[in-house]
């Protein structure tokens, strides 16, 4: 993806979040599962209400919009990355703005689609079919939620 998978073979990952919290499925399930196996750096857009990691690295907003967008520049610029997940329709259009202001490539990004269609806000169905249409790569977590994508997402991404 952006760079050479390091000599230890451990994928580096920077992990795009809302916020990291004790239900939060991204910190759950992508995060401390994986922390032994790849090098794990989880920007949380708010601040994280669950205790650190020592495996991970974190970065951690302030709760202001500003904060997120200044909280995940810091986690770009710390670099090194061979794949930025984000795992929100809000966290990938922050990571677009900062990317076409710092003229970041979004070759290394994946998409995560963690709900059904229906099920997000109007507001972040926009935000979404913008992350499919721009970034390189999206997933679903289910096949229902990639059966729920409407056609028009399809060919407009």
């Amino acid at each position: 993806m952006g760079r050479a998978v390091t000599t230890s073979g451990r994928l580096h990952v920077l992990h795009v979040v809302v916020q990291a919290g004790p239900t939060n499925s991204q910190w759950n399930e992508h995060c401390l599962p994986m922390a032994d196996q790849h090098v794990i750096t989880v920007c949380s857009l708010l601040p994280s209400t669950v205790a650190p990691d020592p495996r991970i690295r974190r970065y951690d907003g302030s709760g202001s919009r500003l904060g997120a967008l200044r909280v995940l520049r810091s986690a770009l610029r710390s670099g090194g990355y061979d794949v930025v997940h984000v795992h929100a329709p809000s966290s990938a259009a922050l990571l677009l703005g900062v990317a076409a202001l710092g003229r970041r490539r979004m070759d290394d990004v994946v998409f995560t689609l963690h709900n059904s269609w229906p099920n997000l806000r109007r507001r972040n169905r926009l935000l979404a079919a913008l992350a499919m249409a721009v970034i390189p790569t999206s997933v679903a977590c289910s096949t229902s939620a990639a059966d729920s994508i409407p056609g028009w997402v399809h060919r407009f991404a």
